[in-house]
């Protein structure tokens, strides 16, 4: 009887993570798919809208003139304004996205319960937490279609793609896992909807906010492998190394970034997109 719970305590004990591994790997797959559904829909989109991408609403201000950007991985702005028609990315895509669980990383620490609701409701959802009024939506995922940031490293603007067709002076890069740094959600510390691999924090939840995995390391110890899928529709993971720091800009055309005491944020984008 004894050698036989030893044998089965010996198997358990490679099973279990081995049985992990497999999981892990099995939502890394997932998120990669979420990614290219997520492109093949604004691809479609673009096919009924004379090659443009939806606007995108990760504006804030009145008009043109005095816009300014908000992170990336916005889904609903509180109100349509400046250029947009519709404060929500669902207005524009609900027609093209078959399950809204695409628009939600499988990685990150939880489900964002008001999900399915606010995709929905598109540009009628009023967050039930918060009483009346319009509210925000942030995501697990930044949208870069249309988007504008500041590049540090090389003093210049990022744009993002606005036609299937690219522009010169336009990014192929479309959607990405979120990955910034010492951003108010998360202040002085890296984050990503994907786990680290060691050091795992994970940052509150709100009514506005999915929970991240958090970890405060200097850069060079900073494991973790997001994912980003282009126009194309081809999904690549990229490292710290292998990226380059985006900046959210104070102005329209993304050549002023925010001072950092206000911690908007410092966004991870895969180097072979700014090229």
């Amino acid at each position: 009887m004894l050698v036989v719970l030893f044998v089965i305590s010996l198997l358990l004990s490679i099973l279990v993570p081995a049985l992990g591994r497999i999981r892990n790997h099995a939502r890394r797959l997932q998120s990669k798919s979420n990614l290219r559904e997520i492109a093949r829909s604004v691809n479609v989109y673009s096919v009924d809208n004379d090659d443009r991408y939806p606007v995108s609403v990760a504006t804030n201000g009145p008009d043109v003139q005095n816009l300014s950007w908000t992170a990336p991985n916005r889904l609903m702005a509180v109100d349509a304004q400046g250029p947009r028609q519709n404060r929500s990315i669902a207005s524009y895509l609900v027609s093209y996205v078959d399950k809204v669980q695409i628009m939600h990383c499988p990685n990150a620490p939880r489900p964002f319960k008001y999900l399915e609701q606010a995709w929905e409701a598109a540009d009628e959802w009023d967050n039930p937490d918060n009483g009346t009024g319009l509210d925000e939506l942030r995501g697990t995922y930044c949208l870069y279609w249309g988007y504008r940031g500041y590049l540090p490293d090389s003093d210049r603007v990022f744009a993002g793609p606005q036609t299937a067709a690219g522009q010169t002076g336009q990014s192929n890069l479309l959607a990405t896992d979120y990955f910034a740094y010492d951003h108010h959600r998360h202040p002085d510390a890296f984050a990503s909807c994907e786990k680290f691999r060691a050091g795992n924090d994970m940052t509150s939840e709100s009514s506005f906010y999915p929970s991240y995995w958090q970890r405060k390391t200097i850069q060079s110890d900073l494991s973790v492998l997001p994912a980003a899928v282009f126009t194309d529709e081809h999904v690549d993971n990229y490292s710290i190394e292998e990226s380059v720091p985006m900046k959210i800009s104070l102005t329209c055309d993304g050549s002023t970034p925010f001072p950092d005491r206000l911690k908007a944020g410092t966004f991870f984008l895969p180097r072979q997109a700014v090229r």
